[in-house]
């Protein structure tokens, strides 16, 4: 063989080996490790489950021949995992369910159809002594790195700003600690702004710029500190002032560095609230209407969805995504809560399904398919196709110790009585937390993957793996 013959081998070989992931096989990132699994002795799924991929297959999509390839290709089966250095830190480790460590899971996730990552940021969650506040404390830096990697497997990213240095949701919509000095909306409108080019050029520096970033999360019920209730409630003007600065700075950070970046704005809760709230926010100049849906926190039945997809797009005509849904796949908690986070109240997931299965492996790969079928079936109007794809909240958030909502140095945090805090919130997470949440996730407490979410790829028409 010749030292042409040789070159064109080596190149073959290395192609090869790239496209193994995306042909749905394990590629030479994934290796063998036989004596360790997150402090337990290695086990397959099947040991750990008795669950196949066979027992959470899932049709696909129906009407999926009618929509064209390049919507199918673009639509969004994303996953949020901001909290997934803070796993890898605690020394969580993810497996093939053959038994093999992966080096890096979000290749894993991609090797499954996933093709958008959701990466929330805060702005400080440190206490004054610099502990973190746990929840992924989810800074710039990290915002960069999970960018980075998701972008080397071919992912696309959603930044989700939250304005905030902690968790933020309808009724908590905390001011950053060190935007208290800004006494006047104006003040804090231009602080925002400069913040989210700050943000957005240090990403640009390190080449990695999202593709999409969300103005603010689940901001129903007040937005940075400000909530304009009483005569204000129908038509929240320092709440549209806060929240245009962030896409008016999305739009010059466009046009300064020629890019594309796409804005969203997310509303929470039921589908009527939803609608009630976008009615409000119309008038500024977004993107795309972005959506939680949590059937087991009464968000509503299946039905509910569908009718108000169709309501929303008939309404609206803006793309559409629910970017925050997932169910757990078992009645346990996340390790080493051994109790049902639900109580017995399984009937809006049995409802959402649509078959009578509850919370299962099977039963959450059916959720996947069906929230997703709907979206492209009800997100519709006029002949066009508004529903943009989904995000499954914290796939990879293994119950390690280290792993959870919160830290301790986060009571500090829920104690200053910042602007928009939610005076019911919980400020003792306890000495040594582990997240309750990872029986939402796609990995057993072990961390092997689950068959469900070959629901990515069954939905699309492909083969599981």
């Amino acid at each position: 063989m010749n030292y042409k013959q040789i070159t064109i081998t080596i190149i073959l070989l290395i192609t090869g080996l790239f496209a193994a992931c995306k042909d749905s096989q394990a590629d030479e990132l994934i290796t063998k490790d036989d004596t360790d699994k997150n402090g337990q002795s290695i086990e397959t799924l099947s040991e750990l489950y008795d669950v196949t991929a066979a027992d959470c297959n899932v049709i696909p999509i129906d009407n999926i021949n009618t929509f064209t390839q390049e919507y199918l290709n673009n639509y969004i089966r994303g996953v949020d995992i901001s909290s997934i250095i803070e796993v890898e830190n605690a020394g969580g480790k993810f497996y093939d369910n053959d038994g093999y460590r992966v080096s890096d899971v979000l290749e894993l996730l991609s090797c499954y159809g996933i093709n958008w990552v959701r990466i929330r940021l805060w702005n400080d969650p440190y206490s004054i002594e610099g502990k973190p506040y746990g929840g992924g404390t989810n800074d710039l830096t990290k915002a960069i790195e999970i960018s980075r990697r998701a972008k080397k497997w071919g992912m696309k990213v959603l930044l989700n700003f939250h304005y905030s240095d902690f968790w933020t949701h309808p009724g908590q919509q905390v001011i950053p600690k060190d935007w208290v000095k800004y006494a006047t909306i104006d003040e804090r409108v231009s602080a925002l702004k400069q913040y989210t080019k700050d943000v957005l050029t240090q990403m640009f520096i390190n080449d990695v710029l999202p593709d999409m970033v969300q103005v603010g999360n689940e901001t129903n019920w007040g937005f940075c500190g400000v909530l304009d209730d009483g005569p204000l409630n129908n038509t929240r003007p320092n709440e549209k002032k806060l929240l245009s600065a962030g896409l008016e700075a999305v739009r010059e950070i466009n046009e300064q560095y020629s890019a594309s970046i796409r804005t969203m704005l997310h509303a929470a809760g039921t589908m009527g609230t939803i609608d009630w709230w976008f009615n409000i926010m119309q008038t500024l100049d977004f993107d795309i209407i972005g959506i939680s849906f949590y059937p087991q926190y009464n968000h509503g039945t299946r039905t509910d969805l569908q009718n108000g997809l169709l309501s929303l797009t008939g309404k609206y005509r803006k793309p559409i995504c629910v970017v925050e849904y997932s169910v757990s796949y078992t009645e346990r908690g996340g390790e080493p809560y051994a109790f049902n986070m639900y109580g017995e109240s399984n009937s809006i997931v049995r409802t959402f399904i649509d078959t009578g299965t509850d919370r299962t492996i099977a039963g959450q790969a059916q959720v996947i398919r069906n929230l997703n079928n709907d979206i492209m079936n009800y997100a519709a109007a006029d002949g066009n196709q508004y529903g943009i794809g989904s995000f499954w909240w914290e796939a990879a958030w293994l119950p390690l110790q280290g792993t959870a909502w919160a830290f301790p140095a986060s009571s500090e945090w829920y104690q200053m009585g910042l602007p928009g805090s939610d005076s019911e919130a919980s400020n003792n997470p306890g000495e040594n937390p582990r997240v309750s949440w990872a029986n939402q996730a796609f990995f057993s407490f072990e961390g092997t993957v689950l068959p469900s979410v070959n629901a990515f790829l069954q939905m699309m028409g492909k083969p599981a793996r």
